[in-house]
């Protein structure tokens, strides 16, 4: 969905958290067919492994108390971090995805630090109740994808942080080349509302949900052997002047997502023309959600609006149909969700293991 280098020591991790949240990916070589980690790729990997191995030391030695103790950043990184290294499979295709959310509280010490003793067990009981809702999951071939955790609140004595955990159905396919696109001439598309084809509306489905399932699998690298950190889920929506393509908005693939307005002055709008995404529309869209993903989001949207740099995209979380009506003008458009992230590459040797 564990060994460390002690130059990486968790008392000065917030310093590291920060550098790995500006820090721009490095470039992977490869020599004689073995792939060769960057310095910055093992200074995670060893953080990670570090802090694996005091988990482990201290719910073997329950009343062990070193006095160590990180920062409210540097434990929600570690929690994020390893979480992710141990057991996600972001590289997996799925036909299904499932997202839950979870809140973990955890306390600090009277400096406003969190005792590594404590962080280890929350670290176990976040485990733990994630495993929980994977195998409550109805999926059959079931696989953990991602944890995003957002810090939601923090007082004197505690922080609250926010779970989001996506699982997916393993069993989706290659996608086709995104030049050809995956829609054929029968694909012609209500925008959304499940209200299926634009000449057949007894079929449970609708463009939104198309695009999605198709697009979700242009994310996966199945030969990649890497795994995310500084997990980062944020939705953007047809209609968002960031993501206009046509400067003399018609209603036809203005937005690299759908989007049309009803009632608004100078701009055309037939109900049955615009809300049906024909299939050449579709194969469009399909091809704006590669450029999205692999471009246009990472390269300018995270810079410019949130001043990350360096991320990949990790999953396309949900593709949503919405209708705004606000008189006398009514807005339709899709909303995705995306989860982006820093790739760091496993050693030799290491890859996640299942809940």
């Amino acid at each position: 969905m564990k060994r460390i280098n002690q130059i990486v020591a968790l008392a000065t991790l917030s310093a590291i958290f920060f550098v790995f949240s500006c820090s721009k990916e490095e470039e992977k070589s490869e020599s004689q067919q073995q792939v060769v980690r960057t310095a910055y790729e093992q200074q995670v990997t060893q953080a990670i492994k570090d802090f694996e191995q005091k988990v482990a030391h201290y719910s073997e030695n329950p009343g062990y108390k070193s006095g160590e103790t990180v920062s409210a950043d540097s434990a929600l990184w570690l929690l994020e971090a390893t979480i992710n290294y141990s057991h996600a499979f972001p590289n997996e295709f799925y036909e299904e995805l499932l997202a839950e959310e979870l809140t973990l509280v955890i306390p600090k010490n009277e400096d406003g630090e969190v005792d590594m003793q404590v962080l280890t067990q929350k670290y176990d009981e976040m485990r733990g109740d994630i495993t929980t809702l994977f195998y409550n999951s109805s999926f059959e071939n079931k696989g953990l994808i991602l944890v995003d955790l957002t810090d939601i609140s923090q007082t004197g004595d505690e922080m609250t942080l926010g779970l989001e955990i996506i699982i997916g159905d393993r069993g989706g396919t290659e996608p086709p080349p995104v030049g050809s696109g995956p829609f054929g001439e029968v694909d012609d598309w209500w925008y959304g509302e499940d209200y299926g084809y634009c000449d057949d509306h007894s079929v449970f489905d609708d463009a939104a949900n198309r695009l999605w399932n198709e697009a979700k699998e242009l994310v996966p690298d199945p030969n990649g052997n890497y795994y995310f950190i500084n997990e980062f889920t944020f939705t953007i929506s047809g209609g968002q002047p960031f993501f206009q393509r046509d400067e003399t908005p018609d209603n036809l693939l203005d937005y690299y997502l759908y989007y049309s307005i009803e009632g608004e002055q100078g701009i055309p709008f037939v109900e049955q023309e615009t809300l049906c995404v024909e299939y050449a529309e579709m194969n469009a869209y399909y091809t704006y959600l590669n450029a999205l993903m692999f471009d246009v989001l990472p390269n300018d949207y995270l810079p410019d609006v949130y001043d990350k740099y360096g991320y990949s995209v990790e999953s396309f979380n949900n593709l949503e149909d919405i209708k705004m009506n606000i008189p006398p003008k009514t807005k339709y458009y899709h909303e995705a969700e995306f989860t982006f992230g820093i790739k760091v590459g496993y050693m030799d040797g290491e890859g996640p293991q299942e809940l």
